[in-house]
């Protein structure tokens, strides 16, 4: 079975076969000829508006985990993330946390996480997701 879906002013054709086993999905990281595009789906996903810097920041900056997943060269998801030090949170975010970690404890943490409504339930995030988790458990990240 085919399916068209419409991204703006692209069509994207897809087959019935699960996107996580498809070979035109992809992952990539996100870059800043990227930031139009993640622009449009950040305010179609969240109900908050992202200063110019952010979208910057997270297309540029090492700092930040961005992933992409794309098809046929659209994104279809992403996630952005990052590792900070307990201490640095926020504390409403830090009282998630059991009171045992110390506050140097580095903590991986999610800034967003979205998927084109048309992809959704088809393991995208959670592909995003292991990937992040992924890379926080890298001997790099043994302490996160």
């Amino acid at each position: 079975m085919v399916r068209t879906y419409q991204q703006g002013h692209h069509a994207l054709t897809v087959t019935s076969v699960p996107l996580v086993n498809c070979m035109e999905l992809q992952l990539r990281f996100l870059s800043p000829q990227d930031i139009d595009q993640v622009k449009v789906l950040c305010r179609d996903w969240f109900p908050i508006e992202y200063p110019d810097t952010w979208y910057q920041e997270i297309t540029s900056n090492p700092r930040f985990f961005s992933l992409a997943a794309t098809l046929n060269g659209m994104i279809i998801g992403l996630m952005v993330a990052e590792t900070k030090e307990l201490g640095q949170l926020a504390k409403e975010d830090r009282s998630l946390l059991a009171s045992c970690f110390r506050s140097g404890t580095k903590v991986g943490y999610i800034l967003s996480l979205g998927v084109t409504q048309q992809f959704r339930k088809q393991g995208i995030a959670s592909l995003l997701l292991d990937q992040l988790i992924s890379h926080l458990t890298s001997e790099q990240y043994s302490q996160v």
